[in-house]
């Protein structure tokens, strides 16, 4: 056996195994950076799909918000057509209440659909 540094002996069994110890902090680490890699890849794919889900809602709650604009007009008509023909003949009276009453069904089915989706 000969003399390593500081004059401690030499053992080629405690170099070997410093020399593994290395090996497999270099292997552990390398393994962890590909598991950091896998999951940062599917954390990107969950992102895109959570980004495209925001935009087709973003859409979706667009349009409504378009459809209940549109509803609340025809209310808005309904009404004032209505008040308007206060002195008119019962059988349109009662036609433009329908109207009034479809205007009213249609936003409250939209209301519904709002909150459901």
């Amino acid at each position: 056996m000969g003399r390593g540094i500081r004059g401690m002996p030499y053992s080629p069994a405690f170099i070997d195994l410093n020399h593994m110890n290395l090996n497999e902090k270099i292997d552990k680490i390398d393994l962890k950076a590909r598991q950091l890699g896998l999951k940062l890849e599917h954390l990107q794919e969950r992102n895109e799909k959570l980004i495209g889900e925001n935009r087709k809602l973003q859409h979706q709650l667009g349009n409504a918000i378009n459809m209940i604009a549109d509803l609340e007009e025809r209310l808005e008509l309904a009404e004032s057509a209505l008040s308007k023909k206060q002195d008119a003949d019962p059988s349109e009276i009662k036609e433009m209440r329908q109207q009034l009453d479809d205007s009213i069904d249609d936003i409250d089915k939209t209301i519904d659909w709002l909150e459901n989706s």
